[in-house]
């Protein structure tokens, strides 16, 4: 649980949220460090989301109005355990918990989902290109159709005076008709010079439009520059720490290599020494026992205590090599006793396994005397209880039988009698009924009273909800003393 929780602090620190002071693990965090945690984190999956507070008021009312808030807006994110203020001011392990790992959920997949969305946005930059061209080539195309309207209408007025000279009119009818078609041709220059205006407007909107885009365009490019230059920059410094890191172990390479050819080159210079010296003391061996074979040739006591003082040298030396490797071995096992980890002594846990024997035994010992007890009990209440029944059997019996003797007579005692003993027979029953229910009832209230100290051990702080209540209590009273300052 520890590792899953500094893996969850570790990615919160990477997705770009600051951690306030303190906060080691995802265990007891204060409402302060929860609420601004959560309102960091809202504020990297929706920048365009209203403004949250990165930290508790002083104001309970105030308070309470922020953790409604963070718990809204992470509930429209989709979080589906409960999450309201109390959760917020007034944490438990779990709830914290199960918060941040969902806060991190969402902001791995708006992470994702801001990188599809750039290269999208990428790619339509070179489909988006042509529009204004296309909108300025349609709007020449009008301008330009409009013109030819313009020329051929006066190529028409200019005509028709020709034409009437030609068909040797009446110049006074002539003029009229000039004067009309002259008219015509000015209202219809208004009307085309007015769609021209609108058609002129509705481009400059149009370019506006276009401009506002290729600016938010162009600020995008920006932002991607900006940040392919700290890439870059980031790239070249993990680049130059590789080539150091590798220079590095490529150097430390070539050291361990020189040092295991000097290691190597000591390693056959010993052998070499030390075949060198075994063929010195054999040869010397010889020399020394020919001279002493030819020195004591003659005296054969001498050399016959010489092999002994041999032999005895030999001994001593086997000896001295057998005491040597033992002291190794008793420096090796006192080492490994140093290292091994102190427990108490044997004796001690003789001790406690006794101990432990004799609470045992003395359990043993109450339980089967218990067990004893609870027999004889049972078998007294058995008894007891078929003795009752063969006696209400017998009394039954017997009352019945009396009452129903005489007929004739019908002795309303004997009935009554016979009732009160019925009466008494369910009352009994029904008293047994309630001991066991009651039983029953003891045992499920010591069961809901071992739950609900559970609960009161992670229940919050009564005294700091009674000093929150008390706080809003006041600031109602202060507005309604003052309603005026009350913002609307």
């Amino acid at each position: 649980m520890d590792e899953a929780q500094e893996i969850l602090l570790s990615s919160l620190e990477s997705s770009g949220v600051a951690l306030p002071p303190g906060v080691s693990s995802a265990r007891g965090l204060s409402p302060d460090a929860l609420l601004s945690i959560s309102a960091q984190c809202l504020r990297l999956i929706d920048p365009s989301s209203p403004p949250l507070p990165a930290s508790l008021p002083a104001s309970a009312a105030d308070r309470f109005k922020a953790c409604t808030d963070v718990a809204a807006a992470v509930r429209s994110l989709g979080y589906r355990g409960q999450l309201t203020f109390r959760q917020l001011l007034y944490p438990s392990d779990d709830d914290s918990y199960k918060l941040l790992r969902f806060l991190v959920e969402v902001l791995s997949e708006s992470s994702e989902g801001s990188k599809n969305a750039g290269k999208k946005l990428i790619g339509d930059k070179g489909g988006g290109g042509q529009a204004p061209d296309q909108s300025n080539d349609s709007v020449y195309t009008e301008q330009f159709r409009s013109k030819q309207e313009c020329h051929s209408c006066g190529k028409e007025g200019s005509q028709h005076p020709h034409e009437s000279e030609m068909d040797g009119r009446d110049p006074t009818f002539e003029k009229d008709m000039l004067s009309q078609r002259s008219d015509e041709y000015s209202v219809k220059l208004v009307e085309k010079l007015d769609s021209l205006h609108r058609q002129v407007s509705e481009m400059k909107s149009i370019d506006e439009d276009q401009q506002s885009q290729e600016r938010l365009l162009m600020e995008d490019v920006h932002a991607k520059a900006s940040e392919v230059q700290d890439l870059e920059y980031v790239f070249a410094i993990l680049k130059v720490l590789s080539e150091m890191a590798f220079y590095d172990c490529r150097r430390t390479e070539l050291y361990i290599e020189e040092l295991n050819k000097r290691v190597e080159a000591r390693r056959c210079n010993l052998l070499e020494l030390e075949s060198q010296w075994n063929e010195f003391e054999k040869s010397f061996d010889e020399r020394r026992v020919l001279l002493e074979q030819s020195m004591y040739a003659d005296k054969a006591e001498e050399l016959k205590k010489c092999q002994q003082l041999e032999e005895i040298m030999l001994e001593t030396d086997a000896i001295f090599s057998e005491i040597h490797k033992r002291d190794e071995e008793y420096s090796k096992l006192a080492e490994d006793l140093e290292k091994l980890p102190k427990v108490p002594t044997r004796r001690s846990y003789i001790q406690r396994i006794t101990e432990i024997t004799k609470n045992s035994q003395k359990q043993d010992a109450d339980i089967d005397r218990i067990i004893k007890d609870t027999r004889e009990l049972q078998i007294e209440s058995n008894s007891i209880s078929e003795r009752l029944h063969r006696i209400y059997a017998v009394v039954d019996e017997t009352v019945f039988r009396e009452a129903k003797s005489d007929p004739v007579k019908r002795d309303p005692v004997r009935k009554n009698i016979y009732r009160l003993l019925k009466s008494i027979h369910d009352s009994f029953e029904q008293i047994a009924d309630k001991i066991l229910v009651t039983d029953r009832t003891q045992r499920e209230s010591a069961d809901l009273e071992a739950k609900l100290a559970g609960l009161t051990s992670r229940s919050v702080d009564i005294e700091k909800l009674q000093a929150d209540l008390d706080a809003i209590v006041e600031e109602n009273e202060l507005l309604e003393q003052h309603p005026s300052t009350i913002d609307l």
